[in-house]
């Protein structure tokens, strides 16, 4: 990604007003969403696309089935929940009727009869993202509409971080024997001085206008290059709706088991923008969207160090953004009383 499109902060107040400034009117309208990550070093790769994913392993009888590997998890998800008789997404009567009573080698059978249209519908991507939220690695990114969500992301990930790793030397300060060792606080300083959260910032209409003008002008392009955003039903999903939530799928056509499972960087979101965007700035024929595109980066990354992270939460708690209002319901409550522990634990050592 070009450093102009790389944005680093050094104060929480920073990051906020900066972020914030997105909600404005002309902002809407270019579409954003955005995604947090608690370690700024972590790519946009999907679950499901991430080599140490335990469920990546999940293999099927043979090596052709092999090719319905990535349908595996979310399909015995959907078999399970069915069978015991709890809400799942509204789908299509033949959808259902797949996903329950069709066995792997008659899906493959189906896929390999319409090799020419894309793997996924979108019945698949409301049954994928319902899943990803109980944990079910998929092909798909979260993303959400609201920066502030993503900056709580983000930071409650990197407070987690450092909660747990505080946790595990905390003991070994009250033992008298280390009494003129480092204290927690100076090793937890040393463990994280390097670290810092990111939030990325896509822009839904740029992108897919990238994707479009290189799918009418490339004649060698193919699925790889694609980028689908989207947004499920939000009936009976309140994380969803709490946290403003939709999805990004790129190279939903691809069938090949070995390149989902390729090189990490091929399947990171960002490369496959990347890729479009070096072939746009080839082109002498791009509309004026596109070269505003061009200059201003449909991708942008802003950072911020693990210093500032627990001013960052304190902010956002100011807002009314917690766990208890990210992931509503008693979980969300129960996580809330965790996440104050955290932040008591980590303050008392900064």
């Amino acid at each position: 990604m070009p450093k102009k499109f790389k944005h680093s902060f050094t104060s929480a107040n920073e990051i906020f007003a900066d972020l914030l400034s997105d909600c404005d009117e002309k902002d809407m309208e270019e579409n954003f969403a955005y995604r947090g990550h608690g370690d700024s070093s972590y790519q946009l790769i999907p679950s499901f696309m991430r080599d140490k994913s335990v469920l990546n392993h999940l293999r099927l009888e043979s090596d052709a089935q092999a090719l319905l590997a990535d349908s595996a998890p979310f399909r015995i998800f959907y078999q399970t929940a069915n069978q015991l008789g709890y809400s799942l997404p509204s789908v299509s009567a033949e959808k259902h009727l797949n996903y329950t009573n069709i066995s792997s080698i008659d899906a493959l059978m189906m896929f390999a009869n319409h090799a020419d249209q894309p793997r996924f519908d979108l019945d698949d991507y409301e049954i994928m993202s319902f899943a990803q939220h109980y944990g079910i690695p998929t092909p798909l990114l979260d993303w959400s509409r609201s920066p502030l969500i993503a900056l709580y992301f983000a930071a409650s990930d990197a407070l987690k971080a450092m909660s747990l790793f505080a946790e595990q030397h905390v003991a070994e300060d009250r033992n008298p024997s280390n009494l003129n060792q480092k204290t927690t606080g100076e090793i937890l300083d040393a463990k994280f001085e390097s670290s810092s959260i990111s939030v990325w910032r896509a822009g839904m209409n740029a992108i897919s206008e990238l994707n479009r003008t290189r799918e009418l002008g490339d004649e060698d392009c193919d699925a790889r290059y694609t980028v689908r955003f989207f947004t499920p039903r939000t009936q009976g999903n309140t994380n969803i709706v709490a946290q403003q939530g939709m999805f990004s799928i790129h190279h939903p056509s691809l069938l090949t088991f070995e390149y989902v499972h390729g090189e990490g960087n091929k399947n990171c979101l960002s490369t496959v923008i990347d890729e479009n965007l070096k072939w746009s700035k080839g082109q002498a024929n791009n509309s004026n969207f596109v070269k505003a595109v061009i200059n201003d980066g449909p991708l942008h990354e802003f950072t911020l160090p693990y210093s500032e992270v627990l001013a960052l939460m304190r902010i956002l708690n100011r807002c009314g953004l917690h766990a208890a209002t990210v992931f509503p319901g008693h979980k969300g409550c129960a996580e809330r009383v965790r996440e104050r522990a955290a932040l008591a634990l980590v303050s008392s050592l900064a």
